[in-house]
């Protein structure tokens, strides 16, 4: 009777252990995600010099939460890391605060952002917040 008692207690303590790792979702929704890439191009421009040519830096990065790439920028670097993801869509952090494009062109130095959404089929412009010199970015989701 004592093994049929242990058997027991093992299976009742035990059982909805088990059952409950077989019923986790977590991170069913980014299964159903397509994978993405997230393309970023860096460009840097200066308003003095009417020769200046730009050296694009692209830089690409799979997409997943907590992915990060880091880039060329004023005297330093920027990090731009992906914080969501989406069907479609990754929402972005940088670790600078970046001007978004203008509805008329330009950048929009009003309306720092540090977050951001980036979506497929769609350029997100990003530039330093300067207006001597500085960097553009143009960052593009696709899938893979």
């Amino acid at each position: 009777m004592t093994t049929t008692t242990r058997h027991l207690l093992a299976t009742v303590v035990l059982g909805p252990l088990a059952l409950t790792g077989c019923g986790d979702d977590a991170g069913a929704g980014a299964a159903d995600v397509p994978a993405q890439t997230l393309r970023i191009e860096a460009s840097d421009w200066n308003g003095w010099d009417p020769e200046h040519q730009a050296t694009p830096e692209v830089t690409t990065l799979e997409v997943e939460v907590g992915a990060t790439a880091t880039v060329d920028s004023v005297g330093e670097e920027i990090t731009f890391e992906v914080t969501e993801v989406g069907d479609g869509e990754v929402e972005v952090s940088s670790d600078q605060r970046l001007a978004p494009s203008g509805e008329s062109g330009g950048s929009n130095l009003n309306d720092l952002v540090e977050e951001f959404t980036v979506v497929t089929g769609e350029d997100t412009s990003l530039a330093t917040p300067t207006l001597d010199a500085g960097y553009s970015y143009l960052l593009t989701l696709t899938r893979r």
